[in-house]
């Protein structure tokens, strides 16, 4: 194997690696272009994936629609579980547990459970939603805003 170490190849090599370097590096640089500083949303709408749990191992995700409510409002939880292999798990015994409601649940034959909890709260105040599969929680933040008049 040669190297060329001579004149206009190793630039127009160089020049190719810079470029394929900057395409490779503008989605991830720019994905944060435009978007809200994090001190002004803590509401999230996905958390996970975690697990293995015990004594089941299974694994599992959260998402919340929407994160961002006005009061009083209810958001859509829904869960996802699935085995070690990556199989769906269907009758896995969910919580679910919002800071005015609270319910149990199992997952469907294509493991998912959709829950709808209510909230109240204060205006600019954040709440939590927790779900539990088995011994493993993961909690997301709901953010409450002012009712537009």
């Amino acid at each position: 194997m040669s190297i060329r170490t001579g004149g206009m190849n190793q630039n127009s090599t160089i020049a190719k690696i810079l470029l394929l370097a900057a395409l490779f590096m503008a989605p991830p640089l720019m994905a944060g272009c435009g978007a809200a500083p994090e001190s002004e949303s803590v509401a999230q709408s996905y958390a996970g994936p975690t697990g293995p749990t015990f004594p089941s191992s299974y694994y599992f995700d959260l998402s919340i629609t929407p994160h961002t409510i006005q009061t009083p409002g209810t958001v859509g939880v829904t869960v996802r579980v699935w085995d070690s292999r990556g199989n769906v798990v269907a009758n896995a015994p969910i919580i679910f547990v919002g800071p005015d409601t609270s319910t149990t649940g199992t997952t469907s034959a294509g493991g998912i459970s959709t829950k709808v909890l209510e909230i109240k709260g204060n205006a600019g105040g954040v709440v939590f939603v927790t779900v539990t599969v088995e011994d493993s929680s993961l909690t997301l933040p709901v953010q409450i805003v002012a009712a537009v008049s």
